[in-house]
């Protein structure tokens, strides 16, 4: 990873899931002096108000929200539903900004399970819930919070993520709105290296994570990664791997 950020001690507060077959009341304007929260749209429409801007939150998305920012929710649709939980923090991270979530794998998957458990309220859900709400702020704000990793670099990381390790430069550098020119000075400037050179570095990691962590078969994780067969894939992680090819990689224990 490109931060070493850890998954911050969580105190959970409150949650509830909310569905509801009218429109529901906007909500005044309000502030949070301790702690934060998370609004997880399920289904409808409903937007985040700030006092510079709004924000539209989709289905599927989520938002948090620190401490101490003024904000109101407005929801447009009959027939919404969503999730909330607030909590706090060892330490509050006032130096961070609210934080939309998009739905790539992971976050969905804690989302998902986080919804699931407000839901449904199962006796154990508080001790569940400290530990999804705690890694999702970790992996959404994690190299955002490392004042030397400038916030470029947590653009291109997500980037890579969400399409499977397989972005290429040029459509790397128009999603993210930056130069290829640009990205590469300052991923060198950082790391020493060129971009091409960092994107296949975070491939390989990601690559022997999966290999040694999950249970898909070799042609599940190239899928996985963007490869379009097998082939490429074990011709990467050679390259990457001083000649050790996934098969072998796996059967080095």
């Amino acid at each position: 990873m490109a931060s070493d950020f850890k998954s911050p001690q969580v105190k959970y507060l409150y949650g509830s899931f909310v569905g509801r077959d009218v429109p529901i009341e906007q909500l005044s304007a309000h502030v949070h002096a301790d702690y934060w929260q998370i609004e997880i749209a399920i289904s409808g429409q409903f937007v985040l108000h700030l006092d510079d801007r709004e924000c539209e939150i989709p289905a599927g998305t989520a938002v948090f929200v620190p401490p101490g920012v003024r904000h109101s929710f407005i929801y447009a649709d009959s027939g919404i539903a969503f999730a909330t939980a607030k909590f706090k923090l060892e330490s509050p991270f006032t130096d961070l900004p609210v934080g939309l979530i998009s739905p790539g794998a992971a976050e969905s998957y804690f989302l998902s399970e986080i919804v699931r458990l407000l839901r449904e309220l199962p006796p154990e859900f508080e001790k569940i819930i400290v530990f999804l709400l705690g890694n999702l702020f970790a992996l959404h704000y994690g190299t955002r919070h490392d004042p030397g990793l400038p916030k470029i670099i947590s653009i291109i990381n997500s980037l890579i993520s969400r399409n499977g390790g397989r972005v290429r430069i040029q459509e790397l550098a128009e999603r993210s709105g930056y130069s290829r020119d640009y990205l590469n000075r300052v991923i060198r400037a950082k790391f020493g290296i060129p971009l091409k050179a960092y994107i296949d570095n975070e491939l390989a990691e990601r690559a022997r994570r999966y290999l040694d962590y999950s249970e898909r078969n070799i042609s599940e994780v190239a899928a996985q990664l963007g490869f379009p067969d097998i082939y490429s894939f074990s011709r990467f992680f050679s390259r990457m791997n001083k000649g050790l090819s996934p098969t072998a990689f796996r059967k080095r224990k």
